[in-house]
């Protein structure tokens, strides 16, 4: 008998197998269809055969796969702000999508739906092993408010620009950039 997984589960951790049988027998392993050694702990990624025989030509098979790769996210960017989102999940395994809006119920979605309600996003992938990547994003298509000039004039002097946005990230005044922490910014010094 071979023990140590059960058959054709998906792990992210090393797998280490226990063979027992009366009789002498043979093992043979093969890791995505390649034939490897017989080995204490198996730790490479891939889809794993172990076979064993005895003398009396009884034959045992198990099957697994070990994925210790996160699920990644196409065209998305944790930090980044987007207009619209299609969730497009590249993984070896079915993949589980949970979503949180502006850190509200949790809602489970299926790989190609698009996001396009404005607002803060958890997106957490979780594989069939096991392995979950955590996306937090925004999708923006507000435009800022400027207040205090108005937009092509000359003005003598001018106290304070406002500049109001919900997700701000950097505004440029004489093609100088200011970001986050500069925000407060006499134009005319």
């Amino acid at each position: 008998s071979i023990s140590g997984i059960e058959p054709n589960a998906v792990t992210n951790q090393n797998v280490s197998l226990t063979i027992t049988d009366d009789l002498e027998y043979q093992t043979t392993v093969l890791l995505n269809d390649e034939e490897i050694e017989f080995t204490d702990a198996f730790d490479k990624e891939g889809v794993y055969t172990v076979t064993v025989t005895d003398k009396a030509q009884n034959e045992n098979s198990i099957k697994f796969t070990i994925d210790k790769t996160q699920p990644r996210l196409n065209e998305v960017k944790s930090g980044n702000h987007y207009t619209d989102i299609t969730v497009d999940v590249t993984d070896e395994t079915d993949v589980k999508i949970d979503i949180q809006k502006d850190h509200k119920e949790t809602f489970e979605v299926e790989n190609g739906t698009s996001l396009t309600e404005e607002g803060t996003y958890k997106i957490t992938l979780t594989d069939e092993a096991g392995n979950q990547n955590i996306i937090w994003t925004a999708i923006d298509n507000t435009k800022p408010t400027i207040t205090g000039v108005t937009n092509n004039s000359y003005v003598n002097s001018c106290d304070r620009i406002y500049v109001q946005d919900r997700y701000l990230n950097k505004v440029t005044i004489n093609d100088d950039v200011y970001t986050r922490d500069d925000f407060t910014h006499n134009a005319f010094n």
